[in-house]
């Protein structure tokens, strides 16, 4: 067991209102954010070539914050603190406007320190993860932990990004720039044997707030388990929203703290002076585990909390000494698309929302069906021709109870189905599915969202399309499958030529859209 030591920090309470101007000390103005859903690999490597295309456009460093969920961490993780002395156009690689460029002996070949090759390893296959598991099993590493460090592995570690002690505990933190981090070291000397990983630092690619979404384990009012949304990034991290349970028998939420110190029980100070005890500060391999803990749970062999991690938790509404063990789960379990973490932050008024879905786009009877995820932010349950196709959550159905909380838009005047239509006819044209909508947002206090705003959004969903098909040499249209570009989540090591062409299509169906993209980024919501 590693030695508990006591550390110094502070809250950021989510009154009097979540705001990029607030959090990063900016000047308040509107902006884009970008949110990368779940989705295993198949959405770690769209996110990457999501962010290709708006590097070719010039439009990345006009983002204000990135919100990603689960395999869309996976790659925002590294990428945001993508170490000094690695090569970031090497990690990102090489981004190719013309499919009938591509050929299948340049798509089959990971180039070594880049992302692809990263999420191409064998470590990351069913077969490397399950062997790392039971070499785990076998160390005696704590179940809590095993799941971030395999995850860490292959994603972190060769990029110098995740280390373990002896304990199996992780022997470093994160936090936002080096001023951030001489001011931890200065007040905490417990922590002077830890690695700090810092945002880089980028002429070329400057680095928007990052926001990693993670979810707790609690108890709702009803007595039942239930999920609350959590924020993981490097200024803080916490249960923003109110009203989403208990833990220990105290409600959860309403803010966050320094990050390093979200994992440890508050024991005296006030909250701008948290004295918080912890065994291990919170690391980057613990935020990719949690966000991604889907895949520990189905590989585990007995509870399905076998391999989920465990930290303390204490929110700083509380009164110390407080603190309580929490399960952490998966991040899309309660909220897939990262959208709603977005919008938590008031000036964010247009949202780039690249779903990686499962699923193409499908017809059912006189329906466009979507994944669930999308509607879930409309109030909608997902498509069930037995209950009469889309119906609401307020109404009898099936879908994700841990979805039924996740409306942050409104749908009033049909939003939600004329979206499913405009994806429906782009997909008929064989277009890429990229359609432009102004929303107006609702209250969501689970996720700390403030309603009563118009916001715009690009949604980006993952279907395949016949226009860019026809363009590919026979080489590589003859190998890739049908179902092509969408790669089954629960398959995390596809063939390394699916990788790169994956990486290619989703940054070319961004480069189709140039004209919506660069009204996105010239022209506010209002």
């Amino acid at each position: 067991m590693p030695t508990p030591y006591l550390v110094t920090a502070r809250a950021t309470l989510t009154e009097p209102g979540l705001s990029l101007a607030r959090v990063v000390g900016e000047a308040s103005a509107p902006g884009v954010g970008l949110a990368l859903s779940g989705g295993g690999t198949r959405a770690a490597v769209t996110a990457l070539g999501v962010v290709r295309a708006l590097r070719a456009l010039g439009r990345f460093p006009s983002l204000r914050a990135v919100s990603a969920v689960s395999g869309g961490a996976w790659f925002s993780v590294p990428f945001f603190f993508l170490p000094e002395r690695f090569d970031e156009d090497q990690f990102l690689g090489e981004h190719l406007r013309d499919p009938a460029a591509l050929r299948w002996q340049g798509l089959n070949a990971l180039a070594p320190m880049s992302f692809a090759g990263a999420v191409g390893s064998y470590e990351l296959g069913t077969r490397g993860l399950f062997q790392g598991l039971v070499r785990d099993r076998v160390a005696d590493v704590p179940s809590h932990r095993i799941w971030s460090r395999r995850v860490a592995e292959p994603l972190l570690a060769p990029f110098e990004l995740a280390s373990f002690a002896d304990d199996f505990s992780p022997t470093d933190f994160f936090t936002q720039d080096a001023a951030a981090e001489a001011a931890i070291r200065r007040e905490n000397p417990a922590l002077a044997a830890f690695r700090c990983h810092r945002v880089r630092v980028s002429e070329a690619l400057p680095r928007p707030l990052l926001i990693v979404g993670g979810a707790l384990r609690v108890q709702a009012d009803s007595g039942v388990s239930a999920l609350a949304p959590v924020q993981f990034t490097p200024r803080f991290s916490g249960v923003m929203g109110r009203g989403c349970g208990a833990l220990g028998g105290l409600e959860v939420g309403g803010g966050g703290v320094t990050s390093f110190a979200f994992n440890g029980a508050w024991e005296s100070g006030a909250v701008d002076s948290m004295r918080i005890r912890q065994g291990a500060p919170l690391a980057l391999s613990d935020v990719l585990g949690i966000t991604s803990v889907y895949y520990g749970d189905a590989l585990g062999d007995r509870d399905i909390h076998d391999f989920s991690p465990t930290l303390t938790y204490a929110s700083p509404r509380w009164r110390p000494p407080a603190g309580a063990e929490g399960v952490y789960v998966d991040g899309g379990s309660v909220e897939n698309t990262g959208v709603a973490n977005l919008l938590a932050y008031r000036d964010i008024d247009r949202v780039i929302a690249v779903v990686s879905s499962p699923d193409p786009i499908t017809r059912r009877g006189g329906d466009v069906v979507v994944e669930r995820q999308v509607g879930a932010l409309f109030g909608y349950r997902e498509h069930n021709r037995e209950h009469g196709g889309y119906c609401r959550y307020s109404d009898p159905g099936e879908g994700n109870p841990d979805y039924a909380e996740n409306q942050v838009f409104s749908d009033a005047r049909g939003e939600f189905l004329a979206l499913t239509e405009a994806m429906g006819a782009r997909e008929a044209d064989g277009a890429p599915i990229v359609v432009e909508q102004t929303l107006e947002v609702v209250d969501n206090p689970k996720f700390a969202v403030v309603g009563g705003r118009r916001v715009r959004v690009l949604w980006v969903f993952l279907s395949p399309s016949r226009r860019w098909r026809e363009q590919l040499h026979p080489s590589v249209r003859l190998r890739l499958p049908p179902s092509f570009p969408n790669i089954p989540t629960a398959v995390t090591r596809p063939p390394a030529g699916h990788i790169s062409a994956l990486a290619q299509f989703s940054g070319w169906m961004v480069e189709q859209r140039a004209d919506a993209v660069d009204r996105f980024f010239s022209e506010s919501a209002t």
